[in-house]
């Protein structure tokens, strides 16, 4: 088929001199009409074309058939749908789907204005439809109102376009806008995370289904979401024992794994809000009221009212624990052991513990939440290792004036 209306007749092969007279057929070859050799403006149709060619001496013959389609239609592809009955896309399953017609088993394609959003298939009898997935939805933004159309070109090569289609996403409110992400939700309630200059992503399972945020009634619900020591974490509570545990998720929010359980009052329940910046025991307090121990170096180290030890670093606060996750006490002079210091030493954060009964140093190992790994060190006072545990943590542990030996 052709999509040009236009077009010049010519019949090759003839002797010199000799004439020829086009022909045109509308009705199968049927009958015959003259023609010029210049098809102008033709309807579309199927035509047959034929030349009688005569010669020099009177002799005649008609050439062989030549048959086309022409086509200039464009075709005229349709959005009947996005987002239901009510066009509002609300990114749960089935109310996100974009649904039309065009020609048959043939590619339609998307647009958003020029930009090609996804490529698809019409079935065979002509309907299309596409669910807009997470990445296509962030895509477009989070703009209240929103328009897409579609084009098809049609086997003759002639292109068209749907009217767009107008049609809402629905508009996202904050739940939580506290520490480096903010948790949202949308209408129906499903759970999203935006981050400073980033679009909203959807929180997801394992299976790529959204999440619902739940609330205070259900027996879990999210209540908060952040990126922790380079990773994305999401904080969920057990409502019936308050109880906390996290998903861990990758870089799109999508879940690869749940960690802990934490009780409140717990250390770990006391480190999350730290974590979240946020107080989920609603006692009116993120963590707990903390004094200074000692604030020499990067790093302070701190107390609360029960004589458990905190490390901050910056704006960052972080309860010191033990390998099992419970509290560390700080301890006293009169007690067999002793927090001295916290401090993040050549990249590693350590906790410095004094022997009271011999005066020795000896370190604590820790994660980046400040949770204990492992130990080293024996430093008996004024050896060379105890000295430099001194010029580490900053600190005049043996009192004699100074830090570390003088030169």
């Amino acid at each position: 088929g052709l999509n040009d209306n236009t077009f010049l007749l010519a019949v090759s092969g003839q002797e010199t001199g000799s004439s020829v007279a086009f022909e045109r057929s509308l009705d199968g070859g049927t009958s015959w009409i003259p023609t010029t050799a210049l098809q102008n403006a033709l309807a579309d149709g199927v035509y047959r074309f034929r030349a009688q060619v005569s010669d020099a001496a009177g002799n005649t013959a008609t050439t062989a058939e030549l048959t086309t389609s022409v086509d200039t239609t464009p075709p005229t592809p349709v959005i009947t749908a996005i987002g239901g009955a009510d066009s509002r896309v609300t990114r749960a399953i089935g109310d996100n789907l974009i649904v039309g017609t065009a020609e048959a088993g043939r590619t339609v394609r998307i647009l958003a204005g020029s930009r090609l959003l996804v490529s698809i298939s019409a079935d065979d009898t002509g309907a299309f439809r596409h669910a807009l997935t997470a990445a296509q939805l962030q895509s477009l933004g989070n703009d209240d109102s929103q328009k897409l159309r579609v084009a098809q070109t049609d086997a003759a090569g002639n292109e068209g376009f749907s009217p767009e289609f107008r049609f809402k996403i629905a508009v996202l409110e904050d739940v939580e806008i506290s520490g480096n992400r903010s948790l949202l939700s949308d209408p129906t309630g499903l759970a999203y995370i935006r981050g400073t200059g980033m679009p909203a992503t959807a929180l997801r399972g394992d299976d790529d289904s959204p999440i619902g945020l739940g609330t205070p009634q259900s027996t879990w619900q999210v209540i908060g979401a952040e990126t922790i020591r380079g990773g994305n974490i999401a904080a969920w509570r057990h409502n019936p024992s308050g109880a906390l545990t996290y998903w861990t998720n990758d870089s799109t929010w999508k879940r690869t794994g749940s960690v802990a359980w934490d009780l409140p009052g717990s250390a770990g329940y006391l480190q999350a809000e730290y974590d979240f910046n946020q107080d989920f025991s609603d006692d009116s307090i993120i963590g707990r009221s903390l004094s200074s121990v000692e604030s020499a170096g990067v790093t302070s180290l701190l107390r609360d009212s029960s004589g458990n030890a905190y490390a901050r670093s910056g704006a960052t606060t972080s309860v010191i624990r033990s390998e099992a996750n419970t509290f560390t006490g700080l301890g006293s002079a009169q007690d067999t052991w002793q927090v001295l210091a916290a401090e993040t030493i050549r990249g590693t954060n350590r906790v410095a513990w004094r022997h009271n009964p011999s005066g020795a140093i000896t370190t604590w190992s820790t994660n980046g939440a400040w949770k204990r790994t492992g130990s080293e060190g024996w430093y008996m006072p004024n050896t060379a290792n105890y000295f430099q545990a001194e010029t580490d943590f900053q600190m005049d542990f043996n009192r004699d004036g100074r830090i570390g030996v003088l030169a």
